[in-house]
């Protein structure tokens, strides 16, 4: 085999090897979530949980968005996350998202909110997606929310 042949396989080889890690994008990990809303505004929303699956741990979220409107998607803004798992602490902020109503039912019951955020974490782009549930009674008044709960699924890079 000539020289020059030998020399380009070996070449061709060796730029193959470096570039593999860089082409193969980190696989990600996706954790089960549960929680409550435990502080809300009328552009922010605070929640905290449990995770379970490929990462256990505790989960904190600030979601800061514009007004909700009824029926209207609403875009997250602002905010920031953190995992504290016995593997690792993950801490993020969310740079975009929305926060979608569902629709509600003619009677006093659960307003319920899709929310998709996309997270900027140490490691690449992860995403938080749930459903918030207010959950209501009827009162004198009309409705009252006298609780909020989450439930949804996180993916985080490995």
């Amino acid at each position: 085999m000539p020289v020059r042949i030998i020399v380009a396989l070996v070449l061709t080889t060796a730029a193959l090897l470096l570039l593999a890690p860089a082409a193969v994008a980190a696989p990600a990990v996706t954790a089960r979530i549960r929680g409550v809303e435990y502080a809300a505004t009328s552009t922010q929303g605070r929640f905290g949980g449990a995770a379970h699956g490929q990462v256990r741990g505790a989960w904190q979220a600030t979601v800061v968005h514009d007004p909700l409107r009824s029926g209207k998607a609403v875009p997250i803004t602002d905010g920031s996350f953190t995992l504290r798992s016995t593997q690792r602490e993950v801490r993020g902020t969310f740079v975009s998202g929305t926060v979608t109503p569902r629709p509600t039912p003619s009677t006093c019951g659960n307003e319920r909110f899709d929310v998709r955020g996309i997270l900027a974490l140490p490691g690449g782009r992860g995403s938080f997606t749930a459903v918030l549930t207010h959950l209501r009674v009827p009162s004198r008044s009309g409705c009252r929310t006298y609780g909020a709960v989450v439930v949804g699924a996180l993916t985080l890079p490995s």
